[in-house]
C-alpha cells in the first residue's frame, strides 16, 4: 500500500502536465486557491477530467492539503474508479484524521466494491455452486444498504432534500451517490 502512495506524486505529474488547469512551479498562494476553486467548480459542473487534472497539479504544490486529497477522491469515486477513491480518502485522512467526510466516503466507496464485487462473483460462478447463491444475497444486502437495486449501475439517482451548505458552498449531507461532496 505505501507503494502504491509513493507512485501517486509521479502519476499526477503525468497527468497535469496536459491539463488547462496545470499549476505552473512558480504559482502564488491566491494562484493556487484559484487552481483550486476552478477545480471545485468543474467538479460542480460536472467536468471531472477538468476537476481531477486540476487537483493533482495543486497537489504537486500543496500536498499536505487533506480537503484536495478529499475533493479528488470524491472525483474519482464519482467517476466510479472506486479503488483510487479509496486510496484516496485514505491519503487525506492520513493528514488530517478528522475529516469525518473523507471517512464517511471511503466507508461508502468500500461498500460500491464490495457490492461490485459480489456482483462479479455471482456471474462467475456456476450455478450449482452454492457460493454463487451466497454472492447473490451478500450483492442484495450491500446494494439495499446503498439504497440501490442489485442490477442498477453504480450512478443511479437518489434524492435527498436541501442541504446546507459549507463555506465552500459544498453539500453538507449526502449527494445523490451517497457521498459526502
Amino acid at each position: 500500500m505505501t507503494r502504491i502512495y509513493s507512485l501517486l506524486p509521479l502519476l499526477f505529474l503525468l497527468q497535469a502536465c496536459n491539463s488547462p488547469l496545470a499549476a505552473r512551479p512558480d504559482m502564488n498562494p491566491d494562484e493556487l486557491q484559484q487552481l483550486y476553486s476552478d477545480s471545485i467548480q468543474a467538479y460542480r459542473d460536472g467536468d471531472m477530467q477538468q476537476a481531477e487534472s486540476g487537483l493533482e497539479s495543486l497537489l504537486q504544490h500543496k500536498p499536505g492539503n487533506a480537503n484536495a486529497w478529499f475533493r479528488l477522491g470524491n472525483v474519482y469515486a464519482r467517476s466510479g474508479r472506486y479503488q483510487q477513491a479509496v486510496m484516496t480518502y485514505r491519503k487525506a485522512l492520513s493528514i488530517e484524521p478528522s475529516l469525518f467526510k473523507a471517512r464517511h466516503n471511503l466507508a461508502i466507496a468500500h461498500l460500491r466494491l464490495a457490492s461490485l464485487s459480489f456482483a462479479d462473483l455471482q456471474q462467475q460462478t456456476s450455478d450449482s455452486d452454492p457460493l454463487k447463491q451466497h454472492a447473490a444475497q451478500m450483492h442484495s444486502r450491500v446494494s439495499e444498504i446503498l439504497s440501490i437495486k442489485p442490477s442498477a449501475t453504480r450512478h443511479d439517482p437518489i434524492s435527498f432534500p436541501s442541504a446546507p451548505k459549507d463555506s465552500q458552498g459544498m453539500s453538507l449531507k449526502p449527494s445523490s451517490s451517497l457521498m459526502f461532496e
